[in-house]
C-alpha cells in the first residue's frame, strides 16, 4: 500500500502498529526478505511434480496404497 503510493508511511504506522521506520525501511529494501526462494533449490520442476502427484493419485484410486518409502 505504502509501495503503491496508496496510504502514508504515517498512517499505515497508525492502523497496523508497526513503527514507521520499519515501514520505509522495508519499502526502501533495507529490510524484509532479500530472496526470492530460500532453503535447498527443488528437484523437480512443477510440471514434473504434477505429474508424478497426478500418477500417485490414479494408482491410490486403484487400490493401490503406496507408503512414503515406496514411493521414494
Amino acid at each position: 500500500m505504502v509501495k503503491a503510493k496508496e496510504m502514508t508511511a504515517y498512517k499505515a504506522a497508525a492502523i497496523f502498529g508497526v513503527p514507521r521506520s520499519t515501514i520505509l525501511a522495508r519499502v526502501k529494501g533495507k529490510r524484509g526478505a532479500k530472496y526470492e526462494h530460500r532453503g535447498r533449490p527443488t528437484t523437480f520442476t512443477a510440471s514434473i511434480e504434477k505429474n508424478i502427484a497426478g500418477v500417485l493419485h490414479t494408482m491410490e484410486q486403484c487400490g493401490f496404497g503406496l507408503t512414503k518409502r515406496e514411493v521414494i
